[in-house]
């Protein structure tokens, strides 16, 4: 299908992080439709239904993680020795929680409270490692790791003025943009000079 030459570090990473928003979408289309009509279900039914809904949400937080991991090897290899690695591991520790929270709430319980603090604290500041590494490495153009340092500090700010909520959504969209990146064509050109000419 595709040549071995297509399937680099860069665009698998990028595809992790394409797909795991991908992934993300069915999910939260359910939980949207359920929550406009608390009677919403598939024909297999509502408590089915709220299981793949967060089935969804936890595959795509997985598949996000493994997009992260891989993102911090190509960033490494850009010249970043810090801001990648803090970033993958806040981030896989955020993952953990989400694979907790996701079991509470797939078992009818609340979520505690100070899991979701720490989730969303995790998620967000791990990004913003991530961005910072972007700006230090010529991966990416600039304003790409910039735009994800505003995001994130700025979501941060934002859930903890309402007192936090758990939105994994909002996640999802620094690696959707970074991941879309990472598979054109013109950035893989780009990006390999760069690093020649460095």
């Amino acid at each position: 299908m595709f040549s071995r030459q297509f399937w680099t570090e860069r665009r698998i990473t990028g595809a992790l992080l394409v797909l795991s928003v991908l992934v993300l979408i069915p999910g939260v289309a359910l939980y949207i439709s359920a929550s406009n009509n608390p009677r919403f279900g598939l024909a297999i039914g509502d408590r089915a239904s709220f299981q793949l809904e967060r089935y969804f949400v936890l595959t795509s937080v997985i598949v996000s993680t493994l997009g992260l991991v891989m993102l911090e090897s190509v960033l490494r290899e850009a010249g970043d020795r810090v801001f990648a690695r803090l970033g993958m591991f806040g981030f896989m520790f955020g993952a953990v929680l989400v694979v907790v929270v996701e079991a509470l709430l797939l078992d009818g319980q609340q979520i505690p409270y100070a899991l979701g603090i720490t989730y969303e604290t995790l998620a967000f500041l791990s990004q913003v490692a991530y961005g910072a590494s972007l700006l230090q490495t010529r991966l990416l153009p600039r304003w790409v790791g910039l735009a994800s340092i505003v995001w994130n500090i700025g979501w941060l700010v934002v859930l903890t003025l309402v007192n936090y909520h758990y939105i994994p959504l909002l996640h999802a969209l620094m690696p959707l943009l970074i991941g879309i990146l990472l598979l054109l064509r013109r950035y893989q050109a780009s990006t390999t000079q760069r690093l020649a000419e460095s």
